[in-house]
């Protein structure tokens, strides 16, 4: 049996729930590991993440949750520690939507443009500690 020597969480944001495969996935901007600049990254291009769900869902035979909404704050896993194409998330931030409607100086930007790069800098901060 291979060891995954993963154990890592990581927080992201949801950007994407149309699933092209209606099986409940979203695409998760993971800070710290996908850049946040959406020009240089593009939504399309985040590896598809199977959402965690009780024992007790009825994955696989009838309908599938409706999962995360996009602009959901998201702890994730991966299943393929070091490469990081298999994510699964594993449970939800709470917090208060947000759309265009956060101003820092005269720049109005989205919630994922500003949370993104500070959690990227958390991360970084408590990974050199």
């Amino acid at each position: 049996m291979v060891e995954n020597k993963g154990g890592q969480f990581f927080v992201g944001v949801v950007e994407d729930r149309n699933d092209p495969l209606m099986v409940g996935r979203v695409r998760v901007r993971v800070a710290g590991l996908h850049y946040h600049d959406t020009t240089v990254l593009p939504t399309e291009d985040l590896p598809w993440a199977m959402v965690m769900q009780p024992a007790t869902s009825t994955s696989g035979m009838g309908s599938v949750a409706a999962g995360p909404a996009e602009g959901t704050t998201v702890i994730v896993i991966f299943n393929d520690h070091p490469q990081n194409q298999q994510p699964i998330v594993i449970g939800a931030l709470g917090g208060i939507p947000q759309e265009e409607q956060v101003v820092i100086g005269l720049k109005v930007l989205l919630y994922s443009e500003m949370i993104l790069p500070l959690l990227a800098d958390l991360y970084q901060h408590h990974q050199l500690e």
